[in-house]
């Protein structure tokens, strides 16, 4: 069986990438946990954990990656080529766009690559 390199690998391969590269930017992308999961941790634990990040502003579909450059952000979802975008994630996106933040949806590390450096000129 072929392996298959998860969004979370995806994902750590492109920051990895990226800090190497331009080490001066290491700040400026950054991931935004808007999930919660622990393992061992009994579910009624993250029920509460979970409602708790909601009152403190966790909201469900922010892209995994920001990248703040030159007085801009940018959305980047990491999704694997079979992935699609869910429904909530959609609406950020859309009302990201609406604000005008250019958000987009990486599937390969040679994307993210190419993105980067088209950012980054």
């Amino acid at each position: 069986m072929a392996y298959k390199m998860s969004e979370s690998k995806m994902q750590e391969s492109c920051v990895t990438w990226f800090r190497y590269n331009y080490p001066a930017l290491k700040l400026c992308l950054f991931a935004v946990p808007n999930s919660l999961f622990i393992h061992g941790v009994p579910k009624q634990k993250l029920m509460y954990a979970g409602a708790k990040q909601k009152r403190e502003g966790l909201i469900a579909g922010i892209p995994d990656l920001i990248l703040v450059y030159n007085g801009k952000s940018y959305g980047i979802e990491m999704k694997l080529p079979y992935n699609k975008l869910q429904d909530v994630q959609q609406k950020v996106h859309e009302s990201w766009k609406a604000q005008g933040i250019e958000v987009f949806v990486i599937r390969t590390f040679e994307e993210f690559k190419s993105l980067i450096e088209s950012i980054i000129k």
